[in-house]
């Protein structure tokens, strides 16, 4: 099925749409559930961590010492995310990539003189050079931060990790010029396509992949490249990118940019409020997929890894949740949120079907119980 058929399935036209009411054009503060049955784990200590990442930031000189950036707590996202961290200086390392990943979105994708995608190619271009030469020299802040991270990944998890960052890295930067390229056009993706650029132009990728480096073991390309491996991390990233959407989205709106929810609104006959509630359905159906990829028979004699990271992934989700809820202001714009998520072990209600999008729908046919 097709990307333009959407505005007919059940999905979107069976949403309970009395679920969320509108007050001065925005939805209230309802409560929402969302889907997140994953174990919690009291996450590691992480001040000393974002103090170091800050200071890294800071001598790179990829912001200034007043920038809300160093005020965003990121040290407490990557333990959220990695509760189970063994590996300490994977942790400072994660947190340090995603204090980049921050900063480069701020600083230089949303910058002024970078506004236009033939402006921002060059100094994606020279990052990813970056990544195929590391032994060049170079001053650029963002590109010394770039080349202190893989050095040091490759040190502290050996040089398959590294690798597999940097390709993860490769993926993130190229797709992001994918997005501000549709932005700049004032084009809006289908909500397949949205799909796939989003899996990869918000680091998704390399923050599944540090979940090993920080559990303190090896994650073979056999074992990441498995198609459960592969379909339940990209899973877990779209459901913490959905989340992110909707917390951004008053950030994103006063910015000019679209996220899931803005996508959704034409399908919605362009109510807010069935918008965010057609967003928060989707996301509980991705986790739910999610799920129930985690909890297929494993044989976890033989492939303990497997079983071990995809159980792992979905800290993401749960971490990422937390930290928008309580840690961070990251996306403060001065309105309410559009919702109030209330999280639920109880998915009975949720539809398990496949999604009609053709970017992810073979995540379903890696079910046991796949027709």
């Amino acid at each position: 099925m097709e990307d333009a058929e959407l505005g007919a399935i059940s999905w979107i036209d069976s949403l309970s749409k009395e679920r969320v009411e509108m007050v001065d054009n925005y939805p209230s503060l309802q409560p929402l559930p969302f889907y997140c049955p994953v174990p919690e784990i009291p996450p590691p200590s992480s001040n000393a961590i974002d103090a170091r990442s800050v200071q890294w930031m800071l001598d790179l000189g990829m912001c200034e010492r007043t920038s809300p950036m160093t005020r965003n707590n990121v040290g407490s996202y990557a333990a959220l995310m990695y509760p189970f961290t063994l590996n300490k200086e994977c942790l400072q390392i994660a947190t340090d990539l995603l204090y980049f990943g921050f900063a480069y979105d701020d600083t230089q994708i949303a910058n002024p003189e970078l506004c236009t995608t033939a402006t921002l190619a060059p100094a994606i271009g020279k990052l990813l050079a970056v990544l195929d030469a590391p032994e060049a020299p170079t001053t650029d802040p963002y590109e010394r931060g770039l080349l202190d991270i893989i050095t040091r990944l490759q040190a502290a998890a050996g040089l398959n990790m590294a690798l597999q960052v940097a390709d993860d890295m490769r993926k993130y930067l190229l797709c992001s010029l994918w997005q501000h390229s549709l932005w700049e056009r004032g084009l809006t993706p289908a909500l397949s396509d949205y799909m796939s650029m989003r899996i990869r132009d918000t680091g998704g990728t390399w923050v599944a992949t540090l979940t090993a480096a920080c559990g303190g073991y090896d994650l073979p390309a056999s074992i990441q490249q498995h198609p459960r491996a592969r379909a339940a991390a990209q899973a877990v990233i779209l459901t913490a990118t959905l989340d992110n959407d909707i917390f951004s989205f008053h950030r994103e709106d006063a910015e000019g940019q679209k996220n899931a929810v803005h996508i959704l609104l034409p399908d919605c006959d362009n109510d807010l409020a069935r918008a965010l509630a057609a967003s928060v359905t989707l996301r509980n159906r991705l986790m739910l997929l999610y799920t129930r990829l985690r909890d297929e028979p494993e044989d976890t004699e033989t492939r303990p890894v497997l079983y071990r990271y995809i159980h792992d992934l979905g800290h993401i989700v749960r971490g990422n949740l937390q930290w928008h809820q309580s840690v961070t202001h990251r996306y403060d714009t001065g309105k309410p949120p559009l919702c109030s998520p209330v999280w639920t072990d109880d998915g009975s209600d949720i539809d398990a079907s496949p999604l009609p999008l053709t970017s992810i729908a073979w995540w379903w046919d890696l079910l046991c119980d796949a027709a």
